[in-house]
């Protein structure tokens, strides 16, 4: 049997929020985006060691899960941290994923080579994870002002209800791929907090 993909990323509390001049932490605020962002690179790694360790009746749904609360990650990410119109890095991450994520479809969950196929998406999150942890979250919290970081914080916040949505009015159809999911999630977080409907309970 193959091994489990692994999905390392750097250690617990690895992300350093910057400090002003007497050593205080800039901002609550600072604090709660890296909290937030580091929770969920944290619980991607928990969705894809399951959808590794599922059986096979079982692996549909379990790789569903993780893959959409990815997409809907990336899209939170970049925005929050990079705009609307993202990245080069980001869109690189993008198309590296869903490639990974549709190969993975094409074969399905049943073929022999399921979980060499799922270790390619572990190891292109990983990647993701240690850029993020390591140099996006730590730039963009020293440059940015309160009210920017906070926004950025509210926009992370949203994740996991938007992924946890799989209403048929869901703002990220269920039954849509990756690719599909990722615009979908950049659409929604990129509307008008007025107009989008509250993915709150």
């Amino acid at each position: 049997m193959a091994a489990e993909p692994r999905v390392p990323g750097p250690p617990d509390a690895a992300v350093t929020v910057p400090a002003d001049a007497s050593g205080a932490v800039v901002s609550a605020a600072a604090r709660a985006l890296v909290d937030a962002v580091v929770e969920q690179h944290a619980r991607l790694r928990t969705l894809l060691q399951a959808a590794a360790r599922a059986p096979e009746a079982d692996r549909d749904d379990a790789l569903a899960t993780a893959s959409r609360l990815l997409a809907v990650h990336l899209a939170a990410e970049a925005v929050a941290l990079e705009g609307s119109r993202g990245s080069p890095r980001t869109r690189r991450e993008a198309q590296a994923l869903s490639g990974a994520i549709e190969r993975l479809d094409d074969l399905g969950t049943a073929c022999p080579t399921y979980r060499v196929q799922l270790g390619l998406v572990a190891a292109e999150v990983a990647r993701h994870v240690r850029a993020g942890e390591a140099e996006v979250l730590p730039r963009f919290v020293a440059t940015r002002d309160d009210e920017e970081v906070a926004r950025a914080a509210e926009l992370l916040r949203e994740v996991e209800p938007l992924a946890a949505d799989r209403s048929p009015e869901a703002l990220v159809p269920v039954d849509a791929g990756f690719a599909h999911q990722l615009r979908a999630a950049r659409t929604a977080l990129l509307a008008d907090g007025t107009d989008r409907p509250s993915t709150r309970a």
